[in-house]
């Protein structure tokens, strides 16, 4: 079978070729890793453990979107990373405050968290769009 354009992506290649994929936490497998004694870090012992580690946990991991969905998984994951920036940004520029050094930084601060409210704002009209756009996303969304 052809898979399709790699602009595409792997899940969508994937999902196309009808094999079932899974997405796993790579600190779970080093872990399991760990456990079972291989350090070695090569492609052919990474791969080995891998399926070893589908052996004895086969729920593991997470299955990718499929079809409308995947299209949400760039711009919800884009939004949580600028949310978690804005976060770190906000506890370092408090911590700055009570050290009394903010003065000569602090514009900087609040100009770069402006920033990062425009940029979420922007990213969360387009999953805004995407879910107004298809039926589906927008029976999930609700």
């Amino acid at each position: 079978m052809r898979l399709r354009a790699a602009k595409n992506g792997v899940f969508a290649n994937l999902e196309a070729a009808e094999i079932r994929a899974r997405q796993l936490s790579p600190a779970q497998v080093k872990a399991f890793g760990k456990i079972r004694g291989t350090l070695a870090k090569t492609d052919w012992t990474d791969a080995a453990l891998i399926v070893c580690f589908m052996t004895f946990r086969p729920e593991a991991g997470r299955r990718p979107p499929r079809g409308k969905r995947r299209g949400l998984w760039t711009p919800t994951t884009a939004r949580r990373q600028l949310v978690d920036i804005r976060k770190s940004v906000l506890q370092h520029k408090k911590a700055i405050l009570k050290n009394g050094t903010a003065d000569q930084v602090e514009n900087l601060f609040n100009e770069y968290l402006e920033l990062l409210e425009d940029q979420i704002a922007e990213v969360k009209a387009k999953i805004r769009s995407l879910i107004a756009t298809n039926a589906v996303l927008a029976e999930m969304a609700d």
